[in-house]
């Protein structure tokens, strides 16, 4: 994050500019007693945990099942041209719909998820 200009519009980073990166921002958050959020990224970011995929699902399905769906549409177009599949989710490498799996058996209630209307 750098001071710039451009077209007549300049981008400053106050938090940056006064020295507090991200280990200073989780303690200025708990000082006032808040908790921290988790690190923010897009709802299809590769680098997401199988937990934060599983919260996702859990919290937010309609983003769980729109990344679902381009995954699948992805791994589709990929096999059809003799490539590899590509998948979202990273390590383990497999399919959205693989590692969050509403069959299994669920031993605490916050393990339920909410109905999925796309199927995965």
């Amino acid at each position: 994050a750098k001071l710039k200009t451009e077209k007549g519009f300049e981008s400053r980073y106050p938090l940056v500019e006064a020295g507090i990166d991200r280990e200073g921002c989780k303690q200025i958050i708990r000082a006032h007693g808040l908790p921290v959020p988790q690190k923010s990224g897009c709802y299809i970011c590769p680098y997401q945990t199988v937990m934060q995929w599983q919260n996702l699902r859990r919290l937010h399905p309609d983003l769980f099942c729109k990344a679902a769906e381009l995954e699948e549409r992805n791994i589709k177009y990929r096999t059809e041209r003799g490539k590899k599949p590509l998948y979202l989710n990273q390590w383990p490498k497999a399919r959205l719909r693989g590692i969050v799996n509403e069959d299994q058996r669920q031993l605490f209630r916050q393990d339920e998820y909410p109905p999925c209307v796309c199927g995965v």
